[in-house]
């Protein structure tokens, strides 16, 4: 699956004071992109990233992670297209996942789009950010659904378990992760902290649930775990 990792880096290259009018306009870059590869990111999640409206969720359009509220950033739509097409690669259609870190929920509602068939649960230690998650899923109708972890506990997302899979939407250690791996049934998916990068650079691994890693995507800045 090198070719993620290929299709993640060339789509940062866009110039990041690059701005763009809608998400049709921000994804036929992408698509642009994805036909230099020989196994390309799908069209299903191409068209769920396009689908689901950048500019609401956090009120730009552009490849760079924009600031949301609570100190958070909202990961870059290049990365959201990798997500989504690993999970489409992995799991069944009718499948159950956990995000962690939800953000303002644009991740999770690319997954309800580009999977029809999950349930999707999305899990943020920020109030402020589950009531968001919940208002756009709430405008969009889907099931997703967000659920707040209180800081520091595992508790409320094990009452959901087990998952499908779970996926990590900040940089995160990997004895962190093994915390939740009991809780997942196929795969995890997390950025993986690289402290010698610094404390913002992690490598998009996928896991299995004993915790083996089965693959490195790329690598990639995501704001650390909170707790």
């Amino acid at each position: 699956m090198q070719f993620l990792g290929d299709f993640m880096k060339q789509c940062s290259l866009v110039p990041s004071s690059r701005t763009f009018e809608s998400m049709h306009e921000l994804v036929s870059v992408m698509r642009e992109v994805n036909d230099l590869f020989k196994k390309p990111v799908s069209e299903p999640v191409l068209d769920a990233v396009e689908k689901v409206d950048r500019k609401i969720y956090s009120g730009t359009y552009d490849m760079r992670p924009p600031a949301i509220p609570c100190g958070q950033t909202m990961t870059a739509p290049y990365l959201h297209a990798a997500y989504a097409e690993v999970l489409s690669q992995h799991l069944p259609k009718a499948c159950k996942i956990l995000e962690v870190g939800s953000g303002t929920g644009t991740q999770a509602a690319i997954y309800a789009k580009a999977m029809p068939g999950a349930i999707v649960i999305t899990s943020d230690v920020h109030e402020k950010l589950v009531e968001e998650s919940n208002r756009h899923f709430g405008r969009e109708g889907l099931s997703a659904s967000a659920l707040h972890v209180a800081p520091g506990s595992l508790d409320k997302a094990r009452m959901f378990a087990p998952f499908d899979a779970i996926t990590f939407a900040c940089n995160i250690s990997e004895d962190r992760v093994k915390e939740y791996a009991p809780m997942a049934k196929t795969c995890l998916l997390a950025p993986v902290t690289m402290p010698e990068q610094g404390p913002h650079v992690a490598m998009l691994t996928l896991m299995n649930p004993t915790g083996t890693v089965m693959m490195e995507l790329g690598g990639a800045m995501f704001v650390p775990f909170q707790e």
